[in-house]
């Protein structure tokens, strides 16, 4: 059985049949981790939530999006268009976050223009939210940091609905792409990161990176000496700390969803006909199966 629809079904199938097999298909996990890991994260979520909002605004209207076009065709900016975020799918948003950023120039422009001929308040105000956005320093960052990390699990979606893919290949490729995410998390590559992200930031002219407001927890969260708590001393260590949160985010979710008990039985299975196919040896694991099937 897969879907997180089925959960409630499945439990009372294997309340009455414990040899039930039940997981959820590996795409539906890693949009679910990724979904989570996104959310965890507050720069991370407010960036979607505006990149959305953009979004909705230009593809929405026919207008906006042809007067969009026609903008980057006068600036011969031959990028991917802006298209609509999936609202389940959390899997296919890189590319629409790589967009924004591509169109950057464009899109302040548009919101220019149609702000002096636009009488609809509501709409004018929702133009101006975004406007304001993006120019931050949060912005540019978190739609970086959101394309590096989609970059690998948008590849590992694609490959996952691959139809000869196996239930061990795809166990594979994804703990491939965790070692991935995890060999991003040291110094070296999240200078580089820093680096690539102000290279950026003079290019579209964005506002400078600056430290948040030192703010001390409610008495009640505190935990120990508040004196002792880590409070970063530059905005580079402040973007350290989310750079690092993020991808200690996404592997840890993207692990756990994929970490399930049955689905390794069905690994299992698969690899005992697959060895016994090839005449190699299998009598490893025919009891992990036996222990399942014939108790």
């Amino acid at each position: 059985m897969a879907g997180s629809g089925a959960t409630g079904v499945a439990t009372q199938i294997k309340a009455i049949n414990g040899k039930c097999l039940y997981t959820h298909c590996k795409g539906q996990a890693l949009n679910l981790a990724v979904a989570e890991s996104i959310k965890s994260v507050k720069c991370l979520k407010g960036v979607f939530e505006a990149a959305s909002e953009i979004c909705k605004l230009v593809r929405k209207s026919p207008k906006r999006n042809v007067r969009l076009n026609d903008l980057k065709k006068e600036n011969q900016n031959d990028s991917k268009g802006i298209h609509e975020f999936c609202p389940t799918r959390w899997t296919v948003r890189g590319e629409a976050l790589d967009a924004i950023l591509n169109s950057y120039y464009e899109l302040m422009n548009l919101w220019d223009c149609f702000l002096e001929t636009l009488s609809d308040t509501i709409m004018k105000a929702r133009i101006r939210s975004v406007q304001k956005q993006m120019p931050i320093f949060d912005f540019l960052f978190g739609c970086s940091l959101g394309i590096l990390i989609l970059r690998q699990t948008d590849n590992l979606s694609k490959t996952l609905q691959d139809s000869r893919m196996s239930a061990a290949k795809g166990n594979e490729i994804a703990q491939d792409v965790i070692k991935t995410l995890s060999k991003d998390r040291n110094n070296n590559s999240c200078n580089l990161f820093w680096e690539m992200v102000l290279r950026r930031k003079q290019y579209l002219d964005v506002d400078d990176p600056i430290l948040p407001r030192k703010r001390r927890l409610p008495r009640r969260l505190e935990d120990g000496n508040a004196e002792t708590r880590h409070f970063p001393s530059t905005p580079k260590d402040h973007y350290r700390q989310i750079y690092l949160q993020a991808l200690d985010t996404v592997t840890s979710c993207i692990k756990r969803r994929f970490d399930q008990p049955d689905f390794r039985k069905y690994v299992c299975l698969q690899e005992i006909f697959l060895k016994a196919i090839k005449d190699e040896p299998w009598e490893n694991g025919i009891k992990e199966v036996c222990s399942t099937f014939w108790q």
